[in-house]
């Protein structure tokens, strides 16, 4: 029997992707949103309101949706973080989920499986710069903002465990998509023979492509059985510098300008959220390549090919 898939954030970059590729996987879709009337193309998607704020959700989409994926979040680099945006952040994520959660208290339904995601931003920094013995999912988060987000993000869900429900929360590496993210901007700098390297260069990215995430959420709503926390990054993180020399590689282009922004030029533009673009955070996959995960794109090679 086809079973359906709830989305929250299902209109962004990583949703629009995942639900035309459950289509064709044989799933149905529905994707919650507060702009009904903005998504009425004839694709096989569904659409349906929700505004928590107004604590209104179109009761139907409970009892049809066999799973639900939680994509909803503030974007985290679109402004500075003031007092008021830090707030959107976290609330955006948090009362979602527990939005949801007393949804489900209310409405029957069938729903048996919560993905939820988090942010390898949980972790701190790697200092030494090594692409050994990275972040495992035991590890402990910081005081800094985001890993303080992350914690009440991933405590938010715990209100489905409670539920019953199969829950697992992936704890996502930058993800990489040459048409369709910051990869994007990456090439059209180097078309036009301009390449930057952020910092030293020497931060280390852990990293996913979008057809491997999007085989990891198939992955656990097919194998049934995953419970917890798994870091959804590749096997083989690279420094900032690599990254960047492989795009030039990749596209055989000879650079006029190669441009070193130093770290405290990076602070001035981007404030506090400079320490994201300049943290080293190597993240290990180990937990879900011992589930069997099978990753496409092993190395940031494998993504330019």
């Amino acid at each position: 029997m086809k079973k359906t898939v709830l989305i929250t954030g299902g209109t962004g970059f990583i949703g629009q992707y995942i639900s035309k590729e459950f289509i064709e996987h044989g799933y149905d879709v529905i994707i919650l949103t507060r702009n009904k009337k903005n998504y009425t193309d004839n694709s096989l998607i569904q659409y349906a309101e929700w505004d928590i704020e107004k604590g209104f959700i179109e009761e139907w989409v409970i009892p049809k949706s066999d799973i639900i994926i939680c994509l909803a979040g503030e974007n985290v680099m679109s402004k500075r973080w003031t007092k008021k945006q830090r707030k959107k952040i976290v609330e955006s994520r948090t009362k979602t989920n527990l939005f949801l959660i007393e949804q489900l208290k209310k409405i029957p339904n069938k729903i048996s499986l919560i993905i939820g995601i988090s942010a390898i931003g949980f972790y701190g920094e790697d200092t030494s710069h090594s692409l050994l013995n990275g972040f495992n999912e035991t590890d402990k988060n910081t005081n800094q903002f985001l890993s303080q987000v992350c914690v009440s993000w991933e405590k938010s869900y715990l209100g489905f465990q409670k539920l019953q429900k199969q829950l697992v929360v992936l704890r996502l590496g930058v993800v990489l998509y040459p048409e369709g993210s910051a990869l994007k901007n990456f090439i059209k700098l180097v078309e036009y023979k301009i390449g930057f390297i952020l910092g030293n260069g020497k931060q280390i990215i852990s990293w996913i492509h979008i057809k491997d995430l999007k085989n990891l959420f198939l992955f656990i709503m097919e194998k049934n059985q995953l419970q917890g926390i798994y870091n959804a990054v590749a096997p083989n993180p690279v420094p900032n510098e690599y990254l960047m020399g492989t795009i030039i590689k990749s596209m055989q282009k000879r650079l006029v300008i190669l441009l070193r922004i130093p770290s405290f030029v990076i602070k001035i533009l981007l404030g506090k959220r400079s320490l994201e673009i300049l943290k080293s955070t190597n993240v290990s996959c180990q937990k879900i390549l011992q589930q069997g995960f099978i990753f496409q794109y092993n190395k940031i090679e494998d993504i330019f090919k």
